[in-house]
């Protein structure tokens, strides 16, 4: 509420502030609900501020970007959107964001170097294993504009599966906070990203409507860090284009429901897969020769492992070698073919698979699916 004098409120106004609350989306000091006034705890960063269009492209931020997309483009787009969207509204989606891929791809440098600077430090927090498992979560999440969940191990964390569902959509949780008595919720405002160096570590549900799954490019190292020669070069580059990269954001034509919609990627299908008890279905597809339950092996680049299984499957056979590369490829695991068979006989009344006869071809071994 603005006033004509220096402040927004009168200094009789100012004597009756009520208390001090976090409102990203209020970009002033003073602020009135309910005919309560209250100061504002949130300050904009100056990315926040800028106005104008961008004189020119950020180039080496948006080349980070797509090499953590993987040179894809609707995933490009998407990461975009999502970045755009919160940075010109403050108003987080309903879909997180999981990076997953090879240590050094540049998820650090993205929430390090830019989303950070972007939000202000003071606003984002990087949260761990150690910090999840926390009696006192409160003090991690409260007034923040961003989490970033690094190396989180969502298979050891399901008591903590409440906390991250309301993380990401809720608009409050009931948390405890060390020293304080809790006699309301805490406001969530914050953007989550998840970022691992292994797709197994998180869990997602069938119809999953909170998470987007994007494998990220190769270590930075290998490409010459995209082609600026070094480390400091790349971060150097995109210090100068912090300025530019916000009002591309702010200029940036985002798409609201694409922001609130899961991308179905492969990488997502994969770990869906995992998370449920999987080594049923996979026996089932091999007996029944069901070519189609693999069909993600090209979109995770096996396309020959895959030619090679419709190839067998046409003559009612498969590569012994071949069941073991397929299971880890799909599931992201890395067993042994003697324990993936174990684990394949293991099942009951599903007896097919121990009575298949083998067939030799050179020094390939196969199992013969004709019934």
């Amino acid at each position: 509420m603005k006033k004509d004098n220096a402040f927004p409120i009168s200094i009789h106004e100012l004597i009756l502030v009520h208390e001090e609350r976090f409102r990203p989306r209020i970009l002033e000091e003073y602020f009135e609900e309910d005919g309560v006034y209250y100061r504002n705890t949130f300050k904009p960063t100056k990315y926040m501020q800028l106005k104008g269009e961008p004189t020119r492209l950020p180039k080496t931020i948006l080349d980070l970007l797509f090499h953590l997309t993987n040179y894809n483009k609707s995933k490009y787009d998407y990461l975009l959107n999502n970045l755009a969207y919160f940075f010109k509204y403050l108003k987080k989606s309903q879909v997180a964001i999981a990076l997953i891929g090879k240590q050094g791809a540049g998820k650090g440098i993205l929430f390090d170097t830019i989303i950070s600077e972007l939000f202000g430090r003071e606003n984002c927090i990087t949260i761990n294993n150690e910090s999840i498992n926390s009696r006192y979560k409160a003090k991690i999440i409260k007034d923040k504009l961003y989490y970033n969940f690094d190396e989180i191990k969502f298979r050891t964390s399901e008591k903590n599966d409440s906390f991250f569902k309301a993380v990401i959509t809720n608009p409050s949780i009931s948390l405890e906070e060390k020293n304080v008595t809790m006699n309301k919720e805490i406001e969530l405002f914050g953007q989550s990203i998840f970022s691992s160096n292994h797709i197994d570590a998180l869990k997602i549900e069938e119809n999953d409507r909170r998470f987007t799954v994007i494998n990220t490019g190769e270590n930075l190292v290998n490409t010459d860090f995209l082609h600026y020669g070094s480390y400091e070069n790349l971060v150097a580059g995109i210090k100068q284009d912090l300025e530019e990269f916000a009002k591309y954001l702010k200029n940036y034509d985002v798409d609201i429901n694409l922001a609130n919609t899961p991308l179905d990627t492969p990488e997502k299908r994969v770990i869906i897969k995992s998370s449920q008890d999987n080594i049923i279905d996979f026996h089932n597809a091999i007996v029944k020769l069901d070519i189609d339950y693999f069909y993600d092996l090209i979109d995770l680049n096996y396309g020959d492992l895959h030619n090679e299984l419709q190839r067998d499957f046409r003559d009612s056979k498969i590569n012994r070698a071949n069941i073991a590369k397929a299971y880890n490829a799909l599931f992201s695991k890395n067993l042994s073919s003697k324990e993936i068979l174990k684990r394949l006989r293991a099942i009951e009344p599903y007896d097919t698979f121990p009575k298949i006869t083998h067939s030799h071809s050179g020094e390939k071994h196969y199992f013969n699916l004709a019934k």
